[in-house]
């Protein structure tokens, strides 16, 4: 009987066998997102993330302690969703975190939500969603900082498949350009 309880709580007929993590990202929705986060922002959306999950209808998964993005101090927070909006209802909640601690650092001397006196965010993107965003010959970056009036630095290193994207301006052109980059990473991850 044990072994018929086993079976009966795994995972659904067909799937591979992913583990709980695999099924909770399909319970959370096809999309997803990903920030860097250094573990002053780490802490304060712990003790929010029941909240934000439940107001966004997302699911928000951070890398393990000490498991940080290569040549960083920077945790992966990886922020799943049914599609783009409830994603970027997330992405608010996280830069309005950024927000608050930057404006605490700001006088610190702490670089990890400051640069050039103002807030930045630092996300990660498919070479394919950063290739996207970059467009035909940088036209499309170039539109996006024009219309946000945000500083936006996409790394050339691949690290991971993976492209490390800094933004930064005020609250509003920091979401703008997260507005505008999660339309392109959810459109890009519905490609073949």
């Amino acid at each position: 009987a044990r072994s018929m309880k086993r079976a009966a709580d795994g995972p659904p007929a067909g799937d591979r066998g992913g583990g709980a993590k695999q099924h909770r990202v399909s319970r959370s929705g096809p999309c997803a997102f990903k920030v860097l986060c250094p573990e002053a922002l780490v802490a304060k959306l712990m003790g929010e993330i029941h909240q934000v999950e439940e107001q966004t209808e997302t699911h928000l998964q951070f890398s393990p302690r000490g498991d940080y993005f290569p040549q960083t101090r920077l945790r992966i927070l990886t922020v799943f969703g049914p599609d783009a909006s409830a994603i970027s209802r997330a992405l608010s909640a996280v830069l309005d975190s950024v927000i608050d601690i930057s404006a605490d650092e700001r006088n610190s001397g702490n670089t990890d939500f400051v640069d050039r006196g103002r807030p930045v965010l630092r996300v990660i993107l498919s070479k394919a969603a950063a290739g996207a965003v970059i467009g035909p010959k940088g036209d499309r970056v170039k539109g996006i900082r024009e219309a946000s009036g945000a500083h936006i630095h996409i790394a050339r290193d691949v690290v991971d498949g993976h492209q490390l994207v800094t933004v930064g301006g005020t609250s509003e052109q920091i979401s703008a350009v997260l507005e505008e980059m999660n339309g392109i990473v959810q459109t890009d991850a519905d490609e073949p």
